[in-house]
């Protein structure tokens, strides 16, 4: 018997065929290093990137209360907030001293000057039927040097319905432009601390003899110490001894709260310190901020205080 042959149908013996070839990776092991160095770039830089994110929506657009853009004719202006903050690109900027009135919503701001020794002053009337808590509108009023920004002024305290209230603060440099807005906590701006192996942080914010240490840990807020010297010879001393008072009655004896308040010939010496690990409950004080707050959001507000914080 013969030996077969296999054939294919054309009666012809079959042969291997070449259809194709895998080229190899010239790169070998090359290329992975290669990869896994650009994958340990990204999460190097995630940070920075975060950062850069942060600080292109600070530019964004804030959002105002009344959501108007309309000038009008008889120097009442509503707001207007279109405005990119990151270049110092500002609209409706309007002059100190011009006998203006400026709207926002329900608030209207009017008699709004800044004298030669930086004394900001402006009356606000409420033209509400109830009280108004101005602390939770995000109003802030911004002087600038030209197009400069040279100091923010976060507008806090209530008016009565109907009712109209005188303000008053001390601005750190001379300015002969303004504008007011709001500003929400998205876009508040960014800002860097040194944070410990233990990503334990501190900012640091003092105005005169008053300093405000705020202790974060993993950028949440776990402790607040306030300490403070006021002058006997103060005009409203004794309206600040009775506010001083109130407070360290109320919250001596209170876990997580350590409060004093002493005196000797010329000064009145406060001191409150809270540590959120032991202290659950809240303060109402525009320098205390609730528990797990972000430093961003403590040092943007504390500065428009008229604070220095670093």
């Amino acid at each position: 018997m013969g030996k077969k042959v296999k054939v294919d149908i054309n009666g012809k013996p079959l042969e291997a065929v070449t259809i194709g070839e895998i080229k190899k990776n010239k790169y070998g092991w090359i290329g992975l290093v290669l990869l896994f160095a650009l994958f340990i770039g990204v999460i190097y830089f995630l940070p920075e990137l975060q950062k850069f994110y942060q600080e292109y929506k600070n530019g964004s657009v804030p959002t105002s209360i009344s959501g108007s853009n309309t000038n009008t004719s008889n120097n009442t202006v509503v707001n207007n907030t279109n405005t990119n903050t990151s270049n110092n690109t500002v609209s409706n900027m309007y002059v100190f001293g011009e006998d203006k009135e400026v709207t926002v919503g329900n608030v209207t701001f009017s008699s709004i000057n800044l004298s030669e020794d930086n004394q900001l002053t402006f009356t606000i009337k409420n033209t509400n039927d109830s009280r108004l808590n101005l602390s939770k509108l995000n109003l802030f009023l911004e002087a600038y040097d030209e197009s400069t920004l040279v100091n923010r002024v976060a507008i806090k305290g209530s008016i009565s319905s109907n009712d109209s209230k005188n303000f008053s603060y001390k601005l750190k440099a001379s300015a002969n432009k303004y504008e007011i807005k709001v500003i929400n906590e998205e876009d508040y701006t960014y800002i860097d601390l040194n944070i410990d192996d233990n990503k334990v942080s501190t900012l640091t914010c003092t105005n005169g003899d008053e300093t405000l240490v705020y202790t974060f840990n993993d950028e949440k807020l776990t402790k607040i110490k306030h300490t403070a010297n006021y002058l006997k010879t103060a005009d409203n001393y004794d309206e600040i001894y009775s506010n001083l008072n109130t407070n360290v009655v109320k919250y001596e004896s209170q876990d997580g709260v350590n409060v004093s308040l002493k005196t000797n010939e010329t000064n009145l010496i406060y001191t409150m310190e809270i540590d959120y690990s032991k202290y659950t409950g809240s303060i109402s004080n525009n320098y205390y901020f609730k528990k797990d707050t972000s430093p961003r959001i403590v040092n943007f507000e504390v500065e428009a205080l008229l604070f220095t914080c670093s």
